[in-house]
């Protein structure tokens, strides 16, 4: 691929001229200086296929330097001014203007139509008392990805008055079953999709609905918080395409004091998920299945990798394996007073249907407290994919 100078009007100089080449290397773009570098801000497009997207390089085009993808959108300074400048709706552009991180970023153009973002999140639950963080720090989290569909676990009744941000925001709310301490929700834009049904499933409930489920030596009586999962069939506006969303928690162990082995409460899980894979195959047809949630068990270790194999054997794909670029795939746990983040993988998003995943990475938001926490026990994880 060769990065080439715009030759709008906003291009600081050499309009056309060759910048420097660039090649794909570990997930990133890294680009070698031809020698044409400047000790300005240069701002260039990146030509993939039929796709814009936009590039911009650092104030002096360090050889070897590498960009990482920009999540939040910045307006273009000339969009309203300049209307001979080529702007394509599918395209974030960035400021020509002021300062560029040192990290630079990468292109911004998974926007477009055919593109939908999935946001999922453990907010922690409010346990009398939000514990020294601010639970509009998480929101915030989430209003600056603005992803197109949101699952959060661990939602209860004083997340409500924080939860309204996202209504307000352009936001329809799936709820779950509010009767129980805590339970997973749905989130999507309006403006995108209309909701044709939704609801909430217990695996308590679903046992009896599935008694030919295979329990594999699960005991379900280990799940004592009455786990769940919370579903919406979504319609896109645009093109009626289909997407059954599914916001889920899976069973953990049966209290703080349970001395079980690990084996034991790895077995209820997953039962749980081939209880979810029988109720989704009784639904109505749909053009992509997507599944996010808190899994509680570390993907990366060989319960977790054998837990996610029951989704794969029904056609799932695990989003930070099978994305054509990936972001942070770190772990999704905070610790030490939501201080640190190890590297547990216990949050996942699994999807199936005609559609590439091109993009996953997790949110490191260590935004609470000035900056030295986290506003949740996890941090969230964004994927994309789009119809093909």
């Amino acid at each position: 691929m060769v990065l080439k100078y715009d030759s709008s009007a906003w291009a600081t100089s050499n309009p056309g001229a060759l910048l420097f080449t660039a090649a794909i290397e570990d997930d990133r773009l890294v680009y070698s200086d031809n020698g044409a570098g400047s000790a300005n801000t240069t701002i260039v497009k990146f030509y993939k296929g039929s796709d814009n997207y936009l590039v911009l390089a650092d104030q002096h085009m360090t050889c070897g330097k590498e960009f990482v993808r920009q999540v939040k959108p910045v307006a273009h300074p000339t969009a309203t001014t300049d209307p001979s400048v080529d702007l394509p709706a599918t395209v974030w552009y960035a400021r020509a203007n002021g300062p560029i991180p040192a990290e630079g970023y990468t292109h911004t153009g998974f926007t477009s139509s055919d593109r939908v973002t999935v946001l999922s999140y453990n907010v922690e639950k409010y346990d009398g008392g939000w514990n020294g963080r601010d639970p509009a720090e998480a929101i915030q989290t989430i209003l600056d990805a603005s992803p197109d569909i949101v699952g959060l676990q661990e939602v209860n009744a004083n997340w409500n008055g924080n939860l309204a941000t996202l209504t307000s925001n352009g936001y329809d709310r799936v709820q779950g079953d509010t009767s129980t301490d805590n339970w997973p929700e749905l989130f999507y834009k309006t403006e995108r999709f209309t909701k044709l049904s939704g609801g909430y499933k217990r695996y308590s409930a679903l046992k009896n609905e599935y008694p030919g489920v295979d329990k594999n030596g699960a005991d379900p009586s280990r799940d004592g918080q009455g786990r769940l999962f919370t579903w919406a069939m979504l319609e896109e506006n645009a093109t009626g395409k289909k997407i059954l969303a599914i916001s889920t928690h899976l069973h953990y162990r049966v209290d703080e004091y349970d001395t079980a082995s690990s084996e034991a409460n790895t077995l209820v899980r997953q039962y749980e998920v081939r209880l979810m894979l029988a109720w989704i195959a009784d639904q109505s047809d749909c053009d992509a299945v997507v599944i996010v949630g808190d899994m509680n068990e570390h993907y990366l270790n060989s319960k977790g990798r054998a837990t996610a194999n029951i989704y794969r054997e029904s056609g799932f794909g695990v989003a930070r394996d099978v994305a054509a670029i990936k972001g942070d795939v770190g772990g999704t746990l905070t610790t030490d007073g939501r201080t640190n983040r190890p590297g547990y993988v216990f949050d996942l998003a699994l999807i199936r249907g005609n559609v590439e995943v091109t993009y996953y990475t997790a949110a490191n938001n260590k935004t609470d407290n000035a900056g030295t926490s986290y506003p949740s026990d996890h941090v969230p994880i964004l994927t994309e994919f789009r119809f093909r």
